[in-house]
């Protein structure tokens, strides 16, 4: 009898190969569903994302430095752009997101500032909006001051001072290197001062300081009071009245001295004279006897 060959065992599809096969599909799947996820937020991301402009701190309203300090806040790491009328400046925001910048004014006037940041997230680069804007008045003149004239000698114990100089100064009244009145200058750039004078004379000056600081300082001027303004009754330049009083006394001595020999000369004018006519009339009986 014949033997007949062997049939092909058949093809056994195992536990391993089949999970091989769907894990590599759930994989795939997976990735390009995570990326797809993933590109979509992305996406939204930058289509919403804007950088967060930066913030300036405030200056002072007058400065006389020959330096500005400008500070601030700015997303972390940003570059920063801070810029005037005329002129811009470049720093970069620390980890925390501070920046500080010092720069040099290098006119008297009044500048404002404001501020922009960029930034570069994922290959794509960001710029916010302009931050607030803050401004100072960078003055470094003294003020110019005009005064009233002011008396030499006086009998009454106070004055008045008038005159001009800036807006928002502060004037400062001293006699003898004490302050005695102080007035702050309205819009109307005007100011009326009552001076207070102590007996003798009087070292009177005038300080301004204008808003930013700067300060102007008068020349002084020496005021002598006295209740009589005689040449006699004025004091010396120490303001004691010991010597004006003896000069006063010997002046009244020479007065009446004179003033007598004056009249003594009158006196004997008329007696010469009365003598005169009496020797006429004797001469006159005498001849018609």
């Amino acid at each position: 009898m014949a033997t007949l060959p062997d049939a092909a065992p058949p093809t056994n599809h195992t536990s391993e190969t089949l999970p091989q096969s769907v894990l590599m599909v759930f994989l795939v799947l997976s990735i390009v569903t995570f990326l797809a996820i993933l590109g979509t937020v992305a996406y939204s991301f930058f289509a919403n994302y804007s950088l967060p402009a930066p913030y300036l701190q405030e200056l002072p309203r007058y400065t006389t430095n020959e330096s500005l300090v400008i500070s601030g806040t700015a997303p972390a790491h940003a570059a920063v752009e801070v810029s005037s009328s005329n002129r811009s400046y470049q720093t970069t925001a620390d980890a925390k997101g501070f920046f500080v910048l010092t720069i040099s004014p290098a006119r008297e006037e009044e500048t404002t500032f404001h501020a922009i940041a960029r930034k570069n997230i994922l290959f794509k680069a960001f710029v916010s909006d302009w931050s607030n804007e803050v401004s100072t008045i960078v003055d470094r003149t003294p003020p110019v001051v005009t005064l009233s004239s002011l008396p030499k000698q006086t009998k009454v114990s106070s004055i008045v001072v008038t005159g001009t100089t800036e807006e928002d100064a502060i004037v400062t009244a001293f006699v003898n290197n004490t302050a005695v009145e102080k007035a702050e200058i309205s819009t109307s750039a005007s100011f009326s001062l009552k001076i207070p004078l102590s007996p003798g004379n009087n070292e009177v000056h005038f300080e301004f300081a204008d808003a930013a600081g700067n300060t102007t300082k008068t020349t002084p001027a020496y005021i002598a009071y006295a209740k009589s303004t005689f040449p006699s009754r004025l004091p010396d330049s120490s303001g004691n009245l010991a010597q004006a009083a003896a000069q006063n006394t010997r002046r009244i001595f020479i007065t009446l001295l004179s003033a007598l020999m004056i009249m003594t000369y009158i006196a004997s004018s008329r007696v010469v004279t009365f003598l005169r006519i009496a020797q006429k009339h004797q001469k006159r009986y005498d001849e018609t006897g």
